[in-house]
């Protein structure tokens, strides 16, 4: 039943931090249970580097707290492979308050997270570019809204499109249209992904955020190096195609409250005139 679940029972005396592992959880990472003995210190090695501190303050805060164990990390193994386990236990005290004993259970939920992590792209990840969409710019927007507000920041939002995209789209067709899209995507991210929020919204629409300046940060040079960078040549399937790019920009706080819907559609109402 256990190998089934790939689900795994586990047990911890203390003080001494012994622990007992069913054949699953062996298995589940990897171990052999003739020469491997489990500890606890020997647990928390095998944890990925970047999960462990968090792990180890969550088990001790369940432990001093006697509460239930509800854990979510992810286990290192050989290869760089990882896996995600989740971990539920709950802890035993004596007289005194003091814990004597854990106990729960392991269980490999790879799959699960993976697939959580499928659906969390197709929600808020552009499939074409790999760029946020849409709604998780919009989300990203709100954020950022309430985070100005409360720390005294600015932000900038720039809704750029390709001029003459569809007709590019047209005369090499679709295929084309799409890698290059796709490269262009590439460029901008090359550029600003360590000062900007890069977003695909439409067809041939392009959102870049900066986000959380201080009142005397400029942003206008950022904004025409990533123009001369568009109208650079692009060479698609041996074929040489120069773009160029039309922008509209809005900023925040404004005098008047504004909503995240409100930014959108200036900065579309500035983008129609720069056209």
């Amino acid at each position: 039943a256990e190998q089934q679940a790939q689900l795994g029972n586990w047990q911890v005396e203390f003080p001494s931090n012994q622990i007992v592992w069913s054949q699953e959880v062996f298995r589940i990472f990897e171990r052999d249970a003739q020469t491997f003995a489990p500890h606890i210190d020997a647990y928390f090695e095998l944890i990925h580097p970047d999960d462990r501190e968090a792990m180890f303050a969550s088990y001790e805060a369940a432990k001093s707290s006697l509460s239930e164990l509800h854990l979510e990390h992810r286990i290192l193994l050989a290869d760089a492979r990882v896996k995600h386990l989740e971990v539920r236990g709950r802890f035993e005290a004596n007289a005194e308050g003091e814990p004597t004993t854990a106990e729960g259970t392991v269980q490999d939920v790879t799959e699960k997270v993976q697939h959580r992590e499928s659906l969390r792209r197709l929600a808020f990840e552009d499939s074409l570019s790999g760029l946020p969409n849409r709604r998780s710019v919009e989300n990203t927007l709100a954020d950022e809204m309430t985070y100005c507000i409360r720390h005294d920041r600015r932000l900038v939002l720039a809704l750029l499109d390709l001029d003459n995209f569809s007709e590019i789209n047209d005369r090499h067709g679709p295929a084309l249209g799409d890698a290059l899209l796709k490269a262009l995507a590439q460029r901008i991210r090359r550029l600003l992904s360590n000062t900007a929020v890069i977003a695909r919204v439409g067809g041939d629409e392009f959102v870049v955020l900066f986000t959380r300046l201080q009142a005397e940060d400029s942003y206008f040079q950022q904004l025409s190096r990533l123009l001369a960078v568009i109208s650079q040549p692009l060479t698609i399937d041996g074929i040489d195609i120069v773009l160029t790019a039309s922008m509209g920009v809005t900023e925040f706080p404004q005098p008047m409250q504004v909503a995240a819907e409100q930014l959108i559609r200036q900065a579309q109402q500035a983008l129609f005139q720069a056209k």
